[in-house]
């Protein structure tokens, strides 16, 4: 056998290989992603709270607390709100005064427990007292789910 045969016949040899590797990955990728697919439907959290979940928990306690503290004077770039960020092991909360309107207290909070930069809980702290808590199920941004605080217990409005 002669080296250009030969050349040709390793040349044909590695084509064909390279083909019918393209050819296996493609007909198996759309297999895997299909499934992958069907493994990350969106579940809603929080959306059932049984009646024992509805007392504060211990990152309510924290947020609360949190609340009460005096402001400092961290201005944002319009001057007219102060505001705060705060991170924690666990979640992190961006915390405001809307000064401009009239508050002398933190009255909002927004708090990202899984930390991908969509606020999970919006509380709202208003002039007589009243908490409200917004939850985004999702973790799209959309609160769907509202509750207010009477007497240490969520109550779902």
């Amino acid at each position: 056998m002669k080296y250009s045969t030969f050349r040709i016949i390793r040349l044909t040899f590695i084509i064909s290989l390279v083909i019918a590797s393209f050819v296996v990955i493609m007909n198996v990728l759309p297999e895997k992603k299909e499934v992958t697919n069907e493994q990350s439907i969106d579940i809603p959290r929080n959306t059932i709270r049984k009646e024992t979940e509805n007392t504060l928990t211990a990152i309510d306690k924290q947020i609360l607390d949190l609340q009460k503290t005096p402001i400092e004077k961290n201005i944002d770039k319009t001057g007219k709100n102060y505001k705060k960020y705060k991170k924690y092991a666990d979640f992190i909360i961006d915390i405001r005064c809307d000064f401009s309107k009239g508050f002398s207290y933190w009255n909002r909070i927004k708090v990202d427990f899984d930390k991908d930069k969509n606020y999970d809980e919006k509380w709202t702290f208003g002039e007589k007292g009243n908490i409200r808590k917004s939850v985004s199920t999702y973790d799209d941004g959309n609160y769907d789910v509202e509750y207010e605080l009477v007497n240490s217990t969520w109550i779902r409005r």
